[in-house]
């Protein structure tokens, strides 16, 4: 392989180098310029460090100083808390010394009246005690004397008892006989009764028949003198209306029958009430009632055979005995005056 001279750096001298020498200069060549490269690489890397430890360090200035404002701030109100904290503790350790005394206070003031209390209870047991005492006594000596009093109240009951047992068989002994004796005067007196009422029962109905008979005629003879007066009232009556000729005509009836009987009672039946047109309570001279009478009108052209069952019926509801209907028209079988069954 051929060398190639080199010129000297300084002086500009050719030299021929072997091969050997070229390789040696080359590598102490390669490792100056490698060197070399290093410390530039290493300078410019400094500086480039250096200009990023200046960012870092005026961004860190400029946080820092954020952070020392902050961290002031901070400090300022640790320094408010720490005082708070200080008063409060302050405060808690004045409370609980207060509480420490009050509590002591307290203490102090249940054991007093705890002992005020015992005492009473003492003398209150004290008290009751010898209250309970004479109670018991008292109850003892009331006892006593009760029980002697009630033994002899016992004594007098059980006497009492004997002679009230004694006293009632007699009495029932007395009763059983005056109930015999009552029985047989009951009897004696119910015969008696009997045979008064029936004696007094058969003189009544003989004098009432008597009287009723005897009112009967006269009753009749009174009749047959209103067929005149009741022929007059029928004709006045045919000049009004059916319902107002009925009750001119049982008008004329009553105002007859007042005139003919004044010592007798008379009632008007009111229209729509079942009971016939007047009723007539007989009476004697003596003013007492001896029957009634039911009079009924009936101003019509034509006879109904339902009428005599009608009056009948109104006869029992007017509780009468004596039913006398006086109609315009009659029965076949009855001319003027007459009685139907």
């Amino acid at each position: 392989m051929d060398t190639k001279p080199i010129s000297c750096p300084k002086c500009g001298t050719a030299i021929d180098l072997s091969a050997a020498m070229t390789a040696t200069v080359r590598a102490d060549i390669t490792a100056g310029i490698e060197q070399t490269q290093a410390k530039l690489m290493h300078a410019k890397l400094t500086e480039q460090a250096q200009q990023l430890e200046q960012q870092y360090l005026a961004q860190n200035n400029a946080q820092s100083q954020a952070q020392a404002g902050e961290l002031s701030v901070l400090k300022q109100q640790l320094a408010a808390q720490a005082q708070q904290t200080k008063a409060a503790q302050e405060n808690e350790r004045k409370l609980r010394t207060e509480a420490s005394e009050l509590e002591s206070r307290a203490q102090a003031l249940d054991l007093e009246v705890a002992r005020r209390l015992e005492q009473q209870l003492g003398q209150a047991r004290a008290k009751f005690n010898a209250e309970l005492e004479k109670q018991h006594a008292t109850a003892k000596q009331l006892q006593s004397s009760e029980l002697a009093e009630m033994k002899q109240q016992l004594a007098l009951e059980t006497n009492k008892a004997k002679e009230a047992q004694a006293n009632e068989l007699k009495l029932r002994a007395q009763a059983s006989e005056l109930e015999g004796r009552a029985q047989a005067l009951d009897l004696e007196v119910a015969r008696k009764l009997e045979h008064e009422r029936g004696k007094i029962s058969h003189d009544l109905r003989q004098q009432l028949q008597g009287e009723h008979d005897l009112k009967l005629k006269q009753r009749e003879q009174q009749i047959d003198s209103l067929r005149t007066s009741l022929s007059d009232a029928k004709r006045k009556a045919e000049q009004g209306s059916q319902e107002t000729q009925g009750e001119a005509l049982e008008i004329s009836l009553e105002d007859t029958l007042r005139q003919q009987f004044p010592q007798d009672d008379f009632q008007s039946v009111s229209k729509g009430v079942r009971g016939g047109d007047v009723l007539q309570t007989v009476k004697n001279s003596q003013f007492q009632a001896c029957g009634k009478i039911l009079w009924e009108t009936k101003n019509t052209k034509s006879w109904s055979g339902q009428w005599p069952q009608k009056l009948k019926d109104d006869l029992r509801a007017a509780n009468a005995q004596i039913p006398v209907l006086v109609s315009a028209s009659l029965p076949p079988s009855i001319k003027r005056f007459g009685q139907l069954e």
